[in-house]
């Protein structure tokens, strides 16, 4: 007799298509960071169901990580923005 089936197996299997389908959707780095922040949510809410302090700290993990990135970010885009500025200066300068 074959093993039955779980619902939370037929969940598993709906998102990971659902997930993939977007994947492949996406046009943008933005769109797939959706798709996979929208997977990595479900994932979490399954985990949490089950191992609520599990899931609390790897959310709170997962939040470190984010954090240092938009730090990052924050940080490339503050400095091309002051880089900007300087080649602006220095192209009116020359054109004195």
């Amino acid at each position: 007799m074959a093993p039955r089936v779980t619902r939370a197996q037929v969940r598993i299997e709906i998102r990971d298509e659902v997930y993939e389908q977007r994947k492949r959707d996406a046009t943008t780095g933005r769109e797939l960071l959706i798709a996979a922040l929208d997977l990595m949510l479900a994932e979490m809410t399954d985990l949490a169901k089950l191992l609520p302090a599990r899931a609390d700290e790897a959310c709170r993990d997962l939040a470190e990580d984010i954090e240092k990135v938009a730090y990052d970010t924050r940080k490339e885009a503050d400095d091309e923005r002051k880089n900007q500025i300087t080649i602006r200066q220095q192209a009116h300068l020359r054109r004195r």
